[in-house]
């Protein structure tokens, strides 16, 4: 009777265990997509206002040098999906750039840096589903090693 009673009850708590992780995942599987469609929105919405300023960042690194705008930088999602992120060039190519120790940026790169202009190209990687603007998560894979 006792032994009825025992297995009864874990029965029961194991139903509820089930129901418990099935309503816990139906809560994160809302917010993830209440998170990418505030992404989106958000996203779209600063990509829309920075865009001619993005124009005029990718004109005048255009005219410091010939190379490319953007660098992409590895970066590892909080799934542990692997993506690049980007970031407006603000370095000197290592081809170009005198030799000897010191710093390589450039003038506009400075000044890209401090007013933190340079990662208005991760819009695009919010757009991409990459990172999130909520609770931007991703790292460097060195730093992972």
């Amino acid at each position: 009777m006792f032994l009825a009673k025992v297995q009864r009850y874990s029965s029961a708590v194991r139903t509820l265990r089930a129901h418990h992780r099935s309503r816990v995942q139906f809560n994160l599987d809302a917010c993830n997509r209440v998170r990418r469609i505030a992404d989106l929105f958000i996203g779209c919405g600063l990509l829309g206002l920075t865009g001619p300023l993005m124009l005029l960042v990718v004109i005048a690194l255009k005219f410091e040098s010939h190379s490319a705008v953007l660098e992409r930088q590895n970066c590892i999602a909080a799934g542990g999906r692997r993506f690049q992120m980007l970031k407006f060039r603000t370095r000197r190519d290592p081809d170009t750039a005198p030799s000897g120790f010191g710093d390589h940026s450039t003038a506009l790169g400075v000044f890209l840096r401090l007013t933190h202009i340079e990662a208005l190209p991760m819009l695009i990687n919010v757009l991409r589903g990459d990172v999130s603007m909520i609770n931007p998560n991703r790292r460097s894979p060195s730093f992972l090693d």
